[in-house]
């Protein structure tokens, strides 16, 4: 499974639009694609989770598998929350030819996440792409 992971400079710089457009391209071309974000911005109110799982072609492939939200980040260690989610994206394997992981922006009101998106993307060995907000 290719894994995919996508990040922003800053919160509403298109990072969800992003992950689906790959998706629906990847799709016409027959792959079987999927999207998780593990970490919401509350459980069952973050808007761009749940316009991800009207798109998706699979009801399942954005809820959350963590109940991990980027309020409870602040203070967490990094380590932890990256082996949490690189245990979540294990479950997909073999369920998808390519995963996209839609991860938080770098800078967000919960501080600078650079680091835990660092330690994802290492713990995963994923591509990275990251929106730039201009």
């Amino acid at each position: 499974m290719n894994l995919l992971y996508i990040t922003s400079d800053k919160p509403q710089a298109g990072k969800t639009i992003l992950a689906l457009s790959f998706l629906a391209r990847l799709s016409e071309e027959g792959k079987r694609v999927g999207y998780f974000k593990p970490l919401l911005t509350g459980l069952g109110s973050d808007k761009d989770a749940d316009f991800a799982q009207q798109m998706a072609s699979a009801s399942d492939l954005s809820k959350p598998i963590l109940a991990t939200t980027l309020k409870d980040i602040p203070g967490a260690d990094t380590v932890e929350v990256a082996d949490q989610v690189k245990a979540a994206v294990d479950t997909f394997m073999g369920k998808y030819d390519i995963l996209v992981i839609e991860g938080p922006s770098l800078s967000s009101p919960q501080g600078d996440l650079s680091d835990l998106s660092i330690q994802i993307v290492q713990n995963l060995n994923a591509g990275v792409l990251v929106a730039v907000n201009y």
